[in-house]
């Protein structure tokens, strides 16, 4: 599922955060190639448990840095990861009845999803980090 690769080209420039995208990447990944090999009901709830787990992770992270570092488009940005979170949760109800049908639709969205938000909402969030940190580092 080309779809679901990392690429350099999904870097905002803040390690950590590159970190936690690539890891969402491999995730998916994993979901994936679970559903194509057949894996049985019990290993695909741990796969979709493992990704939602993640996403909830990185997304507070995220939110936390913004949070601290007084970044004026937060809520903007949050209403995005409230977004993705709403929909990943309402597939995980069917994902733990069993229905494993409504994966490969969640993941499709949940990529677009991501590069579509690692193109702008955290490139932009990641230069006023960037920004911030300096200024900080400057002050001390």
């Amino acid at each position: 599922m080309h779809f679901l690769k990392w690429s350099k080209a999904h870097e905002i420039y803040i390690p950590e955060l590159d970190a936690e995208h690539r890891g969402l990447f491999r995730l998916a990944g994993e979901m994936h190639e679970a559903l194509a090999a057949g894996a049985t009901p019990v290993q695909i709830r741990s796969r979709f448990r493992n990704l939602m787990a993640g996403l909830d992770e990185h997304l507070a992270h995220e939110e936390r840095l913004m949070r601290a570092a007084g970044y004026p488009s937060y809520a903007w940005h949050k209403q995005s990861h409230d977004g993705v979170r709403k929909k990943v949760r309402q597939c995980a109800l069917r994902v733990e009845r069993g229905d494993r049908e409504v994966i490969p639709p969640m993941l499709a969205e949940l990529s677009v999803w991501l590069k579509e938000h690692l193109a702008l909402p955290d490139r932009l969030m990641a230069a006023y980090l960037r920004n911030y940190w300096r200024c900080q580092k400057r002050a001390s």
